[in-house]
């Protein structure tokens, strides 16, 4: 009560200490990152393996299954959950909050490592995702031509795949940008069966001289009296016209290249999916925000960086299609309101009963 007292004999002391409050509160205000949820996800790793030609129940006994029994004794597991598909194993991993993702992540690979001799042989390497808040696109931007563009969805695929997703991951606040929409190149090799059975050549053969006609390895070391250097085979096809110059056959009347039994040409994979944005087909960018980041802080950047795009490519239209920045306004004006309403009901009831509008001014 005396103290009460006091700061009621001198109001100064009181108007000092709001404001000092009040100056904490508007400089926090404008420095506060701002999310639409609090990261409350357990740090969760899914291993992820295709097995081409194998059922279900042969995939949970030969791949899930092993994979299952190495997580449950992993340090940190608080829960595996897996699921087995027709050519599909998936196990999930949840850890412990707190756990170092880094270290858990090499626990899951090396138990990963211990049982994949087992696998079936057909196999592929597994994959390993994170599982995060930051999984969730703040934004989803819509690339598509312009009225009268000389590019075509192919042409703004390779090109979001590769300049504009680098022009983005390098702003700040961005931590991952994800392409999708179908419209992916891939080289056709179509081969011609007549020619191949006149040339006695199996389609078999022709796949594995491409493949090793097309490769990158390591030749050893080149020894000096004063230095060392890595020496490195390099045999990767650069265009067509070297693709079609691979020797498929060496016979007695000579060299039988893949043109003579095949067309090549640069043609779009068989899509899986298809996005449309604003009622028109285009290619779609996935914005995330980095681990520990912040949604706002990625949709600034993105819509920052936005216009400079737009103008580095002007035949490309650039939409943003998916916000997630309207919902946090609204559930951060809506925590707002509340919190003055309520600020400012206890002080009109403070006033209502001690009938001194000083004291309401403490309170509040």
């Amino acid at each position: 009560m005396r103290i009460i007292d006091h700061l009621l004999k001198h109001p100064v002391i009181s108007i000092a200490f709001w404001f000092l409050i009040a100056s904490i509160g508007i400089i926090s205000y404008n420095f506060m990152p701002i999310d639409l949820f609090p990261d409350t996800m357990p740090p969760q790793i899914t291993a992820m393996t295709m097995v081409k030609g194998v059922s279900a129940e042969d995939v949970n006994r030969k791949v899930t299954a092993l994979l299952d029994r190495e997580f449950q004794g992993l340090t940190n597991i608080t829960k595996v959950v897996s699921t087995s598909k027709d050519e599909i194993s998936s196990v999930n991993a949840q850890f412990a909050f707190g756990t170092d993702m880094s270290t858990a992540m090499t626990d899951i690979t090396n138990a990963v490592s211990r049982v994949k001799n087992s696998f079936p042989p057909s196999a592929a390497e597994t994959q390993f995702f994170r599982i995060t808040d930051a999984n969730r696109p703040v934004v989803t931007i819509s690339l598509s031509p312009q009225k009268d563009s000389s590019y075509d969805l192919k042409a703004i695929r390779i090109l979001a795949e590769n300049d504009i997703k680098e022009e983005l991951l390098r702003a700040p606040g961005i931590g991952k940008a994800d392409i999708f929409g179908a419209n992916e190149t891939e080289v056709l090799i179509r081969l011609d069966l007549n020619k191949l059975r006149n040339f006695r050549i199996s389609p078999v053969a022709v796949l594995k001289t491409i493949g090793a006609s097309n490769t990158s390895l390591p030749a050893g070391y080149l020894e000096s009296n004063s230095s060392e250097s890595l020496v490195k085979v390099i045999n990767e096809v650069q265009n067509e016209h070297q693709l079609l110059s691979i020797p498929v056959k060496t016979t007695e009347k000579g060299v039988i290249a893949l043109r003579d039994v095949a067309q090549v040409t640069l043609a779009s994979k068989i899509p899986r999916s298809i996005y449309r944005g604003n009622a028109k087909n285009a290619i779609a960018i996935n914005v995330l925000k980095p681990e520990k980041g912040f949604a706002v802080d990625a949709i600034n950047a993105v819509k920052e960086i936005l216009p400079h795009l737009q103008k580095q490519y002007p035949e490309i239209l650039f939409e943003i299609t998916t916000d997630q920045e309207p919902i946090i306004s609204v559930n951060v004006a809506g925590m707002k309101n509340s919190l003055f309403s309520a600020v400012w009901l206890t002080m009109i009831i403070v006033f209502i009963l001690l009938k001194r509008f000083s004291a309401s001014l403490v309170v509040g």
